[in-house]
């Protein structure tokens, strides 16, 4: 027997779909990219690279790893601004992933900084600064001066504290993110344990026994290879829990693939095989009133966290049709692309790629299917809409983390019933709240618990449930009708 078929704990998987014919926080969310950790005092010591931070506010998304407005060079910025800064709901928390490592992405040369006191203090700006690194000639940090950063000037702040003032000069190193590959930020596992990149979210379950509903990696998922290790990520988070990856369609800032048009966005999917049930790709990118651009997915991972926790963390709502804290669509700065209605968006819709249109005089996510949703060829209704899948993988993680307590006590027929009835209670709740239709249904059945699965302690569980549709389209059809003209002879 492989050692991939040996059990011990409790498991869960989504089975093939039982339908009639074919269909046409406890949630929180992780992002994987770069930040300005090296503006964070004490960085090495604090564990800043390949390791996962939970943020739940600006205060200290900025004390636990800084903020730039170079979006671009760190990514991660993008989505602690949505979260904690954006003229939208602020929402927590966000789990990311930096690495960004200031010891190895750095440049060669020191800079030199001619600094003169004025008032006892002096300034300069500067994203790329090490801090840990500054330093004056022939002089102590605490005795004759202090370092600080404001974060909203973008600004290195040093203050004389001896009262000399005068000119002095400065030496320091700065980080280098253009260093950071994609190799980084698909990372993986060494055989001595060293968890690197989207590979170091499983370090959320052996350290906090959670996992994020939600995955996206903006500025570096149109990667083939990070879209594959996100997608991954997803379907087996500790080895045993599901998520949904969010990704994107580059738009036209990216040399050579981006895309500014409909018709270049939906080649792209193609190409690049973009097809996952355990997968939201998005395009395009969108602006707000003070020029800041956002990816699709940083939009969804932000925008379904709203959502969820209007429910309690169940995830039967998409966010498809929620307004977002934006103004335009963005396809690139050089784009002659000036945008595009509903209908065009649901080109995109149909197979299967979420997009940004202007609804009702606000700017919403338009979309509600998985990646693997194509209209006129989608056999199985469980990956039409990203709901059901996400609800599908909600249950299944449930069930694993409620039974997971029970793994290797002895279990006869009262506490095998027992189980049975504790885990409908909870369908039936799932059921009350509409998160899905009819009656969903434990079983336990002969047929898929042979004696000899039995004998070696391995017990299979079945659930039949029934995720709650969207109301994805309405049509009325209005009749003209000459009665009317019968009131003038009544």
């Amino acid at each position: 027997m492989a050692n991939s078929d040996y059990l011990h704990g409790s498991y869960g998987s989504i089975g093939e779909t039982h339908a009639q014919s074919a269909l046409q926080t406890g949630s929180f969310a992780a992002a994987v990219g770069t930040a300005p950790i090296h503006l964070v005092r004490g960085f090495a010591e604090l564990g800043l690279v390949n390791r996962p931070l939970k943020l739940t506010s600006k205060n200290t998304a900025q004390a636990t790893i800084g903020y730039a407005d170079d979006w671009a060079s760190y990514t991660l910025c993008e989505a602690t601004h949505l979260f904690f800064d954006s003229t939208g709901t602020a929402v927590s928390p966000l789990v990311v992933v930096n690495v960004l490592d200031p010891t190895k992405h750095k440049k060669a040369e020191k800079q030199t900084q001619t600094l003169t006191f004025v008032n006892g203090r002096a300034e300069f700006v500067s994203s790329s600064i090490i801090l840990d690194t500054f330093g004056i000639d022939e002089k102590a940090e605490g005795v004759d001066y202090s370092l600080d950063y404001d974060y909203t000037a973008g600004k290195v702040i040093v203050k004389d504290l001896t009262g000399e003032g005068g000119t002095v000069s400065a030496t320091y190193e700065e980080v280098d993110p253009s260093q950071v590959t994609v190799e980084d930020i698909v990372g993986g596992k060494t055989e001595g344990g060293e968890y690197t990149g989207v590979e170091a979210l499983e370090l959320l379950y052996l350290d906090d026994n959670t996992t994020p509903s939600t995955l996206a990696a903006p500025g570096w998922s149109h990667d083939v290879k990070v879209r594959n290790a996100l997608v991954a990520k997803a379907q087996r988070m500790g080895g045993k829990f599901f998520g949904m990856a969010y990704t994107d369609i580059p738009c036209g800032d990216v040399p050579e693939v981006g895309c500014d048009t409909i018709a270049k966005a939906k080649a792209y999917k193609e190409e690049k095989n973009f097809s996952s049930e355990f997968e939201v790709t998005c395009w395009p990118m969108a602006q707000d009133n003070e020029g800041n651009v956002y990816h699709g997915s940083t939009l969804s991972i932000y925008r379904q966290q709203l959502v969820d926790n209007t429910h309690d963390g169940v995830p039967f709502e998409t966010c498809s049709n929620k307004d977002i804290p934006c103004a335009k669509q963005y396809f690139g700065a050089e784009s002659k692309n000036a945008g595009f209605t509903e209908e065009a968006g649901n080109e995109l819709n149909s197979v299967g790629i979420r997009t940004i249109i202007k609804r009702n005089g606000s700017l919403v996510l338009w979309g509600g299917h998985t990646t693997a949703y194509k209209f006129g060829s989608t056999s199985d209704a469980k990956v039409v809409f990203e709901s059901s899948m996400r609800m599908l993988g909600y249950c299944s993680n449930k069930f694993v983390r409620d039974t997971g307590i029970e793994t290797d006590k002895p279990i006869g027929r009262t506490r095998k019933d027992a189980l049975l009835q504790s885990f409908q209670d909870v369908l039936d709740g799932y059921a009350k709240q509409e998160a899905c239709i009819g009656r969903p249904v434990i079983s336990f059945e002969g047929e898929e618990n042979p004696r000899t699965n039995l004998i070696n302690g391995d017990f299979k569980f079945t659930i039949d449930m029934t995720p709650t549709p969207q109301f994805k389209s309405s049509t009325v059809v209005v009749h003209y009708s000459d009665e009317g003209f019968d009131t003038f002879f009544e």
